[in-house]
């Protein structure tokens, strides 16, 4: 469904699975807690917890208040994030938050006047529709 997200925003990626591995760190339903204790897991080392992969995110059950998803941005080093795992939105989530790891913002309203890294890593908005890419 990721890949369904992506394709139907324009964004020229498909992800693929490489592996599966359940997680035995720390659990906290505080987002940046959660990703801090993700990124730390196996020794402190984003590749050890990457291994052969681009990017690495964790599945959680619950997050604090309304947050679904939280990730690094524009940060190469740190490619790892978490989402709560609920239910179908929770692939469109994945699909956003793992773009945040490749670099794309939201859409350009919350860039307020600064420049994105890359100009094609926004968000838009569709016009005259209430419909919107995967990051907006």
């Amino acid at each position: 469904m990721t890949n369904v997200g992506y394709r139907q925003s324009g964004v020229k990626i498909r992800l693929r699975l490489i592996c599966t591995e359940l997680y035995t760190g720390p659990q906290s339903t505080d987002g940046n807690r959660q990703l801090e204790d993700f990124r730390r897991h196996k020794g402190g080392s984003v590749p050890n917890v990457l291994g052969t992969a681009d990017v690495a995110v964790l599945l959680v059950d619950r997050f604090d208040g309304n947050l679904a998803g939280i990730a690094y941005l524009d940060a190469p080093r740190l490619t790892v994030g978490a989402v709560k795992n609920h239910g179908y939105s929770s692939f469109y989530t994945f699909g956003h938050e793992v773009s945040h790891l490749l670099g794309a913002h939201h859409d350009r309203r919350t860039l307020n006047g600064r420049r994105p890294a890359y100009e094609y890593g926004v968000g838009n908005l569709i016009p005259g529709t209430r419909k919107h890419t995967i990051m907006a």
